[in-house]
């Protein structure tokens, strides 16, 4: 049966809008306002909002991870550069629903090594975060973890070198070994697609496997098509 978001619930953060409602250049105006107005925040008082944990937080565990490389690439707006992807890796992550919760305001940034990730859901029901890892990133040795809460536009090289330095004072540690290959190994294949509206499709797929409350975000994705 499928799960109904609570009114409250519906929030997205500030971040996760932009990921979805800036997509690519080349969709159509009448599927971008469908986009837009489906993710638009609303209102809401906060009540019944979880206790925050102290960042850093490490997640709690790299549970899929698949490489994927566009054939046109978008700008990222999950940090002030609004570094350019053309490359990366699509990434599921089990986390503290806590540190998910939707906010109008600032929530806790998702870092990967000296990256931003750029979270594609919310994942506070579910307690799985579908998220993209831009491609400069070495899985293999980068530590992931939750930040201070900030807004992604604000987010510079500076801001990131100064997280990571309270990520490693704090001792957040890297996935380990078996944990990447097992997580790579339900990922498969390189992901080869042409733009990020394609990568997005194939991120519904990942949102019905572990963010099922969510699946009107899954079915919205699955729907878009260029032109």
């Amino acid at each position: 049966m499928k799960k109904i978001l609570p009114a409250g619930l519906m929030l997205l953060t500030t971040g996760v809008m932009i990921t979805t409602v800036v997509l690519a250049q080349s969709y159509s105006s009448v599927a971008s306002n469908a986009v837009s107005d489906s993710l638009l925040p609303q209102s809401a008082d906060g009540k019944g909002a979880p206790p925050r944990t102290s960042p850093p937080t490490s997640v709690d565990a790299l549970v899929y991870a698949q490489r994927f490389v566009l054939q046109q690439g978008y700008r990222s707006y999950w940090s002030r550069e609004k570094t350019f992807i053309r490359s990366g890796f699509l990434v599921v992550l089990k986390v503290d629903p806590a540190l998910v919760y939707p906010h109008e305001a600032a929530t806790p940034m998702l870092y990967v090594g000296d990256q931003t990730a750029e979270r594609i859901n919310v994942g506070y029901l579910d307690g799985h975060v579908i998220a993209i890892v831009p491609g400069s990133v070495d899985i293999d040795t980068a530590p992931i973890w939750f930040g201070t809460p900030d807004l992604p536009e604000r987010v510079d090289a500076q801001k990131i070198a100064a997280e990571r330095q309270l990520a490693d004072a704090a001792g957040i540690r890297t996935i380990a070994a078996d944990e990447r290959t097992a997580a790579f190994s339900q990922g498969g294949a390189v992901l080869y697609a042409y733009d990020k509206v394609e990568l997005l499709q194939s991120a519904a797929a990942l949102i019905e496997e572990y963010a099922p409350s969510e699946q009107d975000l899954a079915d919205m994705f699955t729907a878009m098509r260029n032109p």
